[in-house]
């Protein structure tokens, strides 16, 4: 499994998307390039059955993409891109952070909100949590506000020095 992948997940309103900017600007101060893919449950703008992007998809496209003045925006046939075209969507960045994607066997920070308790141990994936009052000794923990000691973890992990 491509080791530029790392997903943030944990339940809605847990700090996910908070989180994942902070870690952003810190990976970027590190030197590290980092591409974002936001999943969600909800349809996307645009691709709709009656929209060209629809269309294209209905037709039986494996990717569409829509080019604007605002940027571009892809769209993949199916709700879970494998990591193979993750990672060939976004060759030339160091790291491709995914916000969710929670049942994948990613490799993935889980981020808990206040009072959670610790994350099933059967769960796929997991390299480290963050949390308020996280007292987990099954993976490395981290607090919301220490993000350069998260970063530099997340660095060290990329490196293959820390699984």
């Amino acid at each position: 499994m491509p080791r530029r992948l790392l997903c943030l997940s944990g339940p809605s309103g847990a700090g996910k998307t908070t989180l994942g900017e902070l870690l952003v600007e810190a990976l970027v101060r590190r030197g590290l390039s980092v591409a974002v893919v936001k999943h969600t449950h909800h349809p996307l703008p645009g691709d709709t059955a009656e929209s060209d992007t629809g269309r294209y998809a209905a037709a039986g496209a494996a990717a569409v993409a829509l080019a604007g003045p605002g940027g571009l925006r892809l769209f993949l046939a199916g709700e879970d891109p494998s990591p193979a075209v993750l990672s060939g969507l976004f060759p030339a960045v160091d790291l491709v952070l995914l916000e969710g994607y929670k049942g994948s066997d990613l490799p993935k920070v889980e981020v808990l909100p206040r009072g959670s308790p610790a994350p099933d141990p059967e769960r796929q994936g997991i390299i480290a949590v963050v949390g308020e009052a996280v007292t987990e000794d099954r993976f490395p923990a981290f607090r919301p506000d220490e993000l350069e000691r998260l970063a530099g973890f997340v660095a060290t992990w990329l490196a293959g020095s820390g699984e």
